[in-house]
């Protein structure tokens, strides 16, 4: 059996082999496409699987973004043997790394997955040699590859592309300390860790900083009530605004909290647009996030974790219209036991949730 599958990367490539037994094949797999690819991987491993390689042929983002993202975040279920890749080190024949995805691809490669990198190649370039044979790698199973590019040459046109870049992101090619840090504060690409560390507590401690984008003040936010029921429909409006509502709606009505049956929290969950003074002013069973979490990650920790504290003594019912990897981290037993909620994701992997009142 040989096998050619092209993920769902985007625009860019994520292509996965298999070969030998039909039972038990042996695969590797050639560059990770888009952030957003990284799912796509880690859904076709499955719980487990072995790689014999992951090869990321070159650092355009459409090809090296979703490696970066896999290796900083690699599941325990996925073993892989070795990974090809001309970082800085490959490139200059001096130190480590490389261009700014690069250098945040050779923090994952060595302080996050911590795998062997170009082994077979004793850590040098992937490249053809100047003379003599190309160089072949065989596999277990009964696979070859043989290096058909880059040359010696093409990697020196390269490196002060690379260099350029670093300057320009204040990067020191080669410095992993560097690249971490940077990758560290990379929001699409940095370690998540999900599920294995979420604090409510410690996350609700976070000083609350409020958003100050123009557009999103000057967000409608609406009340919408029939037959007794009442849902709040607070599009990306600043929080203190849509607490100046609510305080004056409570006003008028003599009371202290505004029962709802459903908020469809503000700006999909956004930790600068939902604050404690909020949320506490709310007495709300279901709370409503629209997202996929594509742009900017959301909805964050912070504002399921001030909702959860606020209600802890209540039953409280999460709704996504997506699934992903920024609020998978809520369907936890170990979380839902400790503060009594329940969370509820699409049955479909398109999205979309209906919320009856």
């Amino acid at each position: 059996m040989f096998r050619v599958e092209m993920l769902a990367a985007y625009h860019g490539d994520a292509i996965w082999i298999e070969w030998g037994d039909r039972r038990d094949p042996r695969r590797l797999l050639i560059d990770g496409g888009l952030a957003g690819t990284c799912t796509a991987i880690v859904n076709r491993a499955g719980e487990r699987c072995s790689l014999e390689l992951f090869c990321v042929t070159h650092v355009d983002q459409d090809h090296v973004e979703g490696a970066v993202k896999l290796l900083a975040n690699l599941p325990k279920g996925i073993e892989i043997r070795q990974v090809w890749f001309n970082g800085w080190d490959q490139v200059s024949g001096a130190t480590r790394l490389g261009a700014v995805q690069g250098e945040k691809l050779g923090a994952a490669i060595v302080n996050y997955a911590r795998l062997r990198w170009n082994a077979s190649f004793d850590g040098k370039a992937v490249m053809v040699p100047e003379d003599g044979t190309l160089l072949e790698h065989a596999f277990d199973g009964g696979l070859t590859l043989t290096v058909l590019s880059p040359r010696k040459q093409e990697l020196a046109i390269l490196k002060p592309v690379w260099q350029k870049e670093c300057v320009k992101a204040s990067l020191t090619p080669g410095s992993i300390e560097e690249a971490e840090e940077a990758l560290a504060k990379d929001r699409r690409l940095r370690p998540k860790r999900l599920g294995e560390s979420v604090d409510v507590e410690a996350l609700t401690s976070q000083v609350y900083e409020p958003d100050s984008a123009p557009a999103n003040g000057s967000s409608i936010a609406l009340l919408a009530e029939y037959d007794g029921k009442g849902v709040l429909l607070g599009a990306d409006a600043h929080s203190e605004v849509l607490e100046a509502g609510v305080q004056r709606l409570l006003a008028a009505r003599g009371k202290r909290k505004l029962k709802l049956d459903a908020f469809k929290v503000c700006h999909h969950g956004s930790k600068y647009n939902n604050s404690p003074t909020l949320v506490d002013m709310l007495d709300c069973p279901r709370w409503l996030i629209s997202t996929n979490g594509d742009k900017f990650q959301h909805p964050d920790r912070e504002t399921i974790a001030r909702i959860l504290l606020s209600r802890k003594n209540d039953e409280t019912d999460l709704y996504f219209n997506y699934r992903s990897e920024y609020n998978g981290i809520w369907d936890s037993d170990r979380l839902r036991r400790d503060w009594n909620y329940r969370a509820t994701y699409p049955k479909s992997e398109k999205g979309g949730i209906v919320v009856e009142l």
